[in-house]
């Protein structure tokens, strides 16, 4: 058996292996001897490659190399293509100050002038006062955006069947008339100010809205609308009477319009129509306009006081002073002074607030 392996596999009687090639001395590297003669294999150029010498073959012959066509074209240089035209024309960035409304608008449609482009500074806002028809508008856009949002989520509650409750979101938000409420935003009542003071003087604002659009009281009206808070809402409306001013030095025809006005309530027996008999002939229009708007809201959210956390009480108490005071603040007024007027105007809403109901 082992004279026959030793046959058939070339066996060594030393028992090392396989006999060695010819030509090869020693069984050390595999390196050594033939297998050294190995033919080197040259790598082709650039120019030489197969695709490239396709296309300068089809050159040469002038057939169409579209199909061969390379997709990135070989760059330029800008500076050599710069010398042989000369120099280019630069476009100047210095643009002209609008000088009418024509150019306003056409500035406007260029750089796409949007609601956040027109608004004003805290300084501006600080300084704008307004009358009592501006005021008018504003309390009436407030009122009808934190009514018509009640009554919006509402429909919305009642149609969804998860939720059974019919409660007013806008009417019912807690803490609506709390000044610096958590939820609000100063960004967002700096913009709805700023579009408000935009539609009183339509002229001064840029947009690219189209005609029936473009009128700064429908962006002030689509963008109280859509607001989310209604804390927001509120503040527009308390800066607006904040900065309320009167048409002459006081809110009736003359100084003793309120003291006119309780003894009529008083001799005709606190009759039910006293309040519309009687004040309206001792208030200007506008002024009576204005106060009926504002009772309105207040009967609205004191119908709501349970939730709102906000009473009839409360609420004449605090802006009494902001609607009836004309002049509010003088040059020798104190601070008793100005609390105990506080209180008096407080106390003289409060009961129009109650003649209106009865």
């Amino acid at each position: 058996m082992p004279s026959f392996l030793s046959k058939v596999f070339g066996r060594k009687k030393d028992g090392r292996g396989s006999p060695l090639p010819q030509g090869r001395t020693s069984d050390g590297s595999l390196l050594d001897g033939n297998f050294e003669a190995v033919s080197p294999v040259n790598t082709p150029s650039v120019a030489e490659f197969p695709e490239n010498a396709l296309r300068g073959n089809s050159k040469e012959k002038g057939v169409a190399s579209g199909l061969f066509k390379v997709k990135s074209q070989p760059s330029r240089s800008y500076s050599s293509e710069t010398s042989k035209r000369g120099n280019l024309p630069q476009l100047s960035l210095a643009l002209p100050v609008p000088k009418d409304d024509a150019q306003a608008c056409a500035l406007g449609v260029m750089f796409e002038v949007g609601p956040d482009a027109q608004i004003l500074t805290d300084d501006a806002i600080g300084k704008k006062i307004l009358t009592p028809s501006e005021a008018l508008i504003l309390v009436r856009a407030c009122s009808q955006a934190i009514t018509a949002r009640g009554l919006f989520l509402v429909f919305i509650l009642r149609v969804n069947s998860n939720h059974g409750s019919d409660r007013l979101p806008g009417l019912e938000t807690l803490g609506l008339m709390h000044p610096h409420w958590y939820s609000a935003s100063p960004d967002v009542q700096r913009r709805l100010i700023s579009l408000f003071i935009h539609s009183l003087n339509p002229n001064n604002a840029i947009t690219i809205l189209p005609p029936s659009l473009s009128s700064s009281s429908s962006l002030f009206e689509s963008e109280i609308k859509y607001t989310r808070s209604p804390h927001d809402v509120a503040a527009v409306l308390r800066w607006g009477l904040r900065h309320l001013e009167l048409n002459g030095e006081n809110f009736g025809k003359n100084e003793h319009w309120y003291r006119n006005f309780s003894e009529a309530e008083r001799n005709s027996e606190y009759l039910p129509g006293s309040y519309s008999k009687d004040l309206a002939s001792l208030i200007p229009p506008d002024h009576l306009e204005l106060l009926n708007a504002i009772l309105d809201l207040f009967s609205s959210l004191a119908a709501h006081a349970e939730r709102n956390s906000t009473s009839a009480s409360k609420l004449t108490r605090v802006f009494g002073f902001w609607l009836l005071a004309a002049p509010r603040v003088g040059e020798d007024v104190d601070w008793s002074k100005l609390y105990a007027r506080w209180q008096e105007h407080g106390r003289i809403l409060e009961h129009l607030f109650l003649a209106r109901i009865r």
